[in-house]
């Protein structure tokens, strides 16, 4: 063990160095590179992640669990829903429009 001990030594700190150095240079490759830091698109994509996790809470059907519906009525009330969710979708996809026409004149 002490024969090679400073020859271990030597390696291990050459490669806790290496290993560092690989660290310093990946993170800033993702400074530079990656577009959540870009300034001019974190706000917006902030923005749309909010606007998608309201999307996803969205209810595509409707229905109230104390009522039993008659097969006319519960495709009444469906129909209603399907025609304010698309009405939602549609205002939803402006929306987005706007948000990257906005990021991308920026």
């Amino acid at each position: 063990f002490f024969q090679v001990y400073k020859k271990w030594k030597a390696f291990y700190q050459w490669s806790k160095w290496l290993k560092n150095l690989r660290k310093q240079r990946a993170a800033t490759s993702l400074q530079n590179n990656l577009f959540l830091f870009n300034m001019r698109l974190q706000k917006p994509l902030l923005h749309l992640h909010a606007n998608c996790q309201n999307a996803r809470e969205t209810e595509l059907i409707e229905v109230d669990g104390s009522k039993t519906y008659k097969l006319a009525e519960f495709i009444e009330v469906q129909n209603n829903r399907r025609h304010a969710v698309a009405d939602w979708l549609t205002k939803f996809m402006k929306q987005v429009v706007l948000l990257v026409r906005g990021a991308c004149d920026d």
